[in-house]
């Protein structure tokens, strides 16, 4: 199980240092490099707790790492796909992001019941994607739809019991979502030097 998650922090330290060749003056990539600084320690830090048999709970860590990259995710994707949009609405997507890792984070810990609180961040997420997909250009709805699919895993393993196949699964989904989204905006932003 360490190793997955050392492996998982290798990907993202990787993907680090592609984004910080590019990070001059293109605040895409600042905001990926940001991305992928943050998960690549918290994962890192999963993995050195987990190797060193360290009481502490890998989804709360992992909820720490959503709670400030999901949001700069959001703001990316947003920026990329509304050049012109209204901050405000970028706001409202903001508050429901946050509002779906709290359902979620709740619910990991027994606050309420569990599905209930799951299908509440559901629903917050696919409020933001609603907001996010308002007046897209055409040519981007493939990038926006495979983000959606991806984020529809996440509530998949969070139903699961805490085993290495949650470890994977989110890893997995983490990489793909993190990485794959910066990639695209990155192969689509034409002001990367």
């Amino acid at each position: 199980m360490g190793l997955v998650l050392l492996i998982t922090s290798v990907v993202f330290y990787i993907s680090l240092g592609f984004f910080l060749k590019r990070s001059r003056n293109n605040l895409h990539a600042q905001l990926s490099s940001t991305t992928m600084a943050v998960a690549g320690t918290l994962y890192l830090g999963m993995g050195i707790a987990v190797i060193q048999e360290i009481d502490i709970s890998l989804r709360l860590i992992r909820y720490l790492d959503w709670f400030i990259t999901v949001p700069i995710m959001v703001y990316q994707m947003f920026l990329f796909l509304h050049e012109r949009k209204k901050i405000s609405n970028y706001f409202g997507a903001i508050l429901c992001v946050v509002g779906m890792l709290t359902a979620g984070l709740l619910g990991e810990y027994g606050v309420w019941n569990k599905t209930y609180l799951g299908v509440i961040g559901i629903l917050l997420a696919f409020y933001t994607f609603i907001v996010m997909c308002n007046d897209i250009k055409k040519e981007d709805y493939k990038f926006f739809t495979t983000v959606l699919i991806l984020w529809l895993f996440y509530p998949i393993v969070y139903y699961m019991p805490e085993s290495i196949y949650t470890v994977v699964g989110y890893s997995i989904v983490d990489v793909l979502a993190k990485v794959g989204s910066s990639l695209y905006v990155k192969k689509k932003n034409k002001t990367y030097v």
